[in-house]
């Protein structure tokens, strides 16, 4: 019919041919490519979602592991300073034992007792203290105070609290802090005669200034002493203390 209504020839009528299937060929293409276009938008959309799953789930376990990690940091420092403190109350206690283990007649026995007990110290470890400085535990070492003086850092003076079983030790351990960070133990009275004792422990009659980079040496030589189990107190003639 189209032959005779538009005049053409078999040949235009073939070419005519070829390009509708060529256009319904396209057509068929391009609807294809839509549906597998708006299945892969599907596909990343849910695969989006998963991904956004993931990353809040990644991100809230995190966040608890982070929440707990400094909480156990936390824990373990408060464990590290309450164990150090019952050290030097269980020593305090032994020491004062030595001469007297009946609290009722021995004053200092009974304030290392009142203090021990306001830190919650268990009952049985404070017998126990008492019984070793009184010498009743076999194999256990007499507690003595020893009292060190040392020159720090821009000539700073340190006098150095602890209680020790093992006087050598001790003063091998002060000796090797204090050298590793430009100090070093002096004599007998050679840093005493500057501090005054007191119930609160010693202070300095004559204070130095120092600048902010030997300021940070002393903290930093402060703090190792600090952590060696047999000191309990460091004092220094600073202004700032």
């Amino acid at each position: 019919l189209s032959i005779f209504s538009t005049g053409g020839t078999v040949n235009s009528i073939m070419d005519e041919r070829k390009h509708l299937l060529l256009v319904i060929g396209y057509a068929r293409i391009s609807v294809k490519c839509k549906r597998q276009g708006s299945k892969l938008q599907r596909r990343g959309k849910k695969l989006r979602q998963v991904l956004h799953f993931s990353l809040c789930t990644f991100r809230f376990f995190m966040s608890r592991h982070s929440k707990w990690a400094q909480i156990k940091n936390q824990k373990a420092a408060s464990d590290k300073k309450r164990g150090k403190l019952f050290s030097i109350l269980s020593k305090r206690i032994s020491i004062a034992a030595g001469s007297d283990k009946n609290s009722d007649t021995n004053a200092a026995l009974k304030l290392a007792i009142d203090k021990a007990r306001g830190a919650n110290m268990p009952s049985d470890t404070i017998e126990r203290a008492i019984k070793r400085g009184a010498g009743e535990l076999q194999g256990q070492g007499i507690i003595e105070e020893v009292i060190y003086e040392a020159y720090g850092p821009g000539g700073v003076q340190f006098i150095i609290v602890s209680s020790t079983d093992n006087r050598n030790r001790t003063t091998g351990n002060i000796r090797y802090i204090l050298t590793q960070r430009e100090g070093n133990l002096s004599g007998a009275g050679s840093v005493m005669w500057n501090f005054e004792r007191g119930p609160d422990g010693y202070t300095p009659q004559t204070t130095l200034e120092i600048d902010k980079e030997t300021g940070e040496k002393i903290d930093e030589l402060k703090k190792a002493l600090e952590e060696d189990e047999d000191v309990e107190e460091v004092y220094t003639n600073l202004a700032s203390e």
